[in-house]
């Protein structure tokens, strides 16, 4: 699952306007090529069924949702982390006091880090719901 994701994921990100076209065309023999293999390792680790269908769905919108906020807008550089943060920081000390706190993650674009740590949390999930873990 983890090698198919990163795959994806590079995928969108040297090609962003795929992602939309996945999106607005279901269905297609690549995607259900790529579903197929997800079911099969699914399978193997454990899980099945109504389970497997919905680890399918939330790997591939982690992962589509992910290169989206990845493609950046405008090239990462220390002045637009820094107009970013400012922004951030910018915010009433009241009534955002923890989204401040974090002005500097959350002004940086995420990146291979990131995407790895999530992918790895969510995998985790999956694979505990395989092993008879969180009733659903």
């Amino acid at each position: 699952m983890s090698a198919s994701s990163w795959a994806s994921r590079r995928l969108l990100l040297a090609h962003p306007r795929l992602a939309g076209l996945f999106l607005s065309r279901p269905g297609g023999a690549n995607a259900m090529r790529l579903g197929e293999a997800t079911f099969r390792i699914l399978a193997r680790g454990g899980v099945g069924g109504k389970r497997a269908v919905d680890a399918t769905r939330a790997l591939l919108t982690y992962t589509l949702g992910f290169a989206a906020m990845e493609v950046p807008r405008e090239p990462e550089s220390a002045e637009r982390l820094e107009r970013a943060a400012a922004l951030i920081e910018g915010l009433d000390p009241e009534e955002f006091a923890a989204t401040r706190a974090l002005a500097r993650e959350l002004a940086a674009h995420p990146g291979d880090a990131e995407f790895d740590a999530g992918l790895r949390w969510l995998i985790g999930g999956i694979a505990a719901e395989g092993e008879g873990g969180g009733g659903g």
